[in-house]
């Protein structure tokens, strides 16, 4: 019957269609998925390092690594909405006088950036373009001049790379309440077939003799993680059950 005529046609002449026109069907689809990630175009200095376990001076940037840089935020060309905001300048460390640093990958920055950062070397200077659903979204950042679906340019260099700050505390805080119990660190050192005169112990740390080592009382190695400022109820009942 005719209703099956068309398709058979498409069928028929599918296979005659040019390799020019496969390749623009080819090149739009791989532009559509660029679009929706990150993209990090490295511009000078050098592409390609590695980092030694243990190494105390690492030269790539990898998850939790603490990174220095200098960097400069604009509305990228690719963005939607008013072409007046095109290459607007958001923020620069450049005029603040100081390169901030972070530890990558714990959510101190957007996610793009966060994402764009790793894998960059010491030294290298790169362009990293973040789409808005890894920026700012469709909220924006009006009083930064980050209107609604913006698409940001971030031209950074990479000044230092430190290796992640151990978290003992973390370690040692089995039940995630962010206060350690001398049952928790009695666990742990014997874990680590340790001795600790746990009285002592807390006798120093225990700053307001409520029983416990908060994270603001612990002296140890604590990373740069501290606690939420909002606990999530699923995490305050965890604490409960395991006091």
């Amino acid at each position: 019957s005719c209703w099956f005529q068309p398709i058979n046609i498409i069928i028929m002449n599918w296979g005659s269609i040019s390799s020019f026109v496969l390749a623009i069907i080819a090149s739009i689809a791989s532009l559509t998925l660029a679009s929706s990630d990150v993209k990090v175009i490295v511009y000078d200095g050098p592409k390609k390092c590695s980092n030694k376990k243990g190494d105390e001076k690492p030269t790539k940037v990898e998850p939790n690594f603490i990174v220095g840089l200098h960097f400069t935020v604009t509305i990228d060309e690719s963005s939607s909405g008013s072409q007046d905001t095109i290459g607007k300048k958001i923020e620069s460390s450049r005029d603040m006088g100081i390169a901030p640093s972070f530890p990558v990958g714990q959510g101190k920055v957007i996610a793009g950036l966060d994402k764009g950062l790793l894998g960059l070397c010491k030294g290298s200077f790169a362009h990293i373009i973040v789409p808005p659903h890894l920026a700012y979204g469709r909220m924006g950042k009006p009083e930064q001049g980050v209107g609604s679906y913006a698409t940001l340019r971030y031209d950074v260099e990479i000044v230092d790379i430190q290796p992640p700050v151990p978290n003992d505390f973390v370690k040692i805080d089995a039940n995630k309440d962010w206060k350690i119990s001398k049952k928790e660190a009695k666990r742990y050192f014997e874990g680590l077939g340790q001795q600790i005169n746990l009285n002592s112990l807390w006798s120093d740390e225990d700053k307001n003799d409520d029983g416990y080592i908060s994270w603001e009382e612990f002296t140890g190695p604590k990373g740069s993680e501290g606690p939420p400022k909002n606990p999530k109820p699923q995490q305050k009942k965890q604490a409960a059950k395991q006091q």
